[in-house]
């Protein structure tokens, strides 16, 4: 059993129970969900371009900052190869992308 660690200290009979620890994995989706929109929030505001923008603070035009945004992007809606588990993108897993990029759990 894959991720499962046995330590056999005797002979006989014993029964063992494993179990998904279903809350665990979605504490640590949530944890992922919230640092990715926390990165979304630093990066966007700095993208935005309007009238009154002053070019000499603003990133709305820096590549590196809109090739960060689309990679970032691109992870979360990518699938991923090779991979054995039926699950092989973030919105199989339940984490969908609102209209504004923002994750969430559905």
């Amino acid at each position: 059993m894959e991720g499962v660690t046995l330590d056999l200290l005797s002979t006989g009979t014993s029964t063992l129970d494993v179990q998904v620890d279903k809350t665990g994995t979605k504490d640590t989706i949530q944890t992922f969900v919230d640092a990715f929109n926390e990165v979304l929030d630093l990066i966007v505001p700095e993208l935005r371009v309007s009238a009154t923008t002053d070019p000499l603070t603003s990133l709305g035009g820096d590549f590196l900052i809109r090739k960060i945004q689309s990679d970032i992007n691109g992870v979360v809606s990518q699938r991923i190869s090779g991979m054995s588990s039926a699950y092989r993108s973030l919105s199989e897993i339940g984490i969908e992308t609102g209209a504004d990029g923002r994750l969430a759990i559905d």
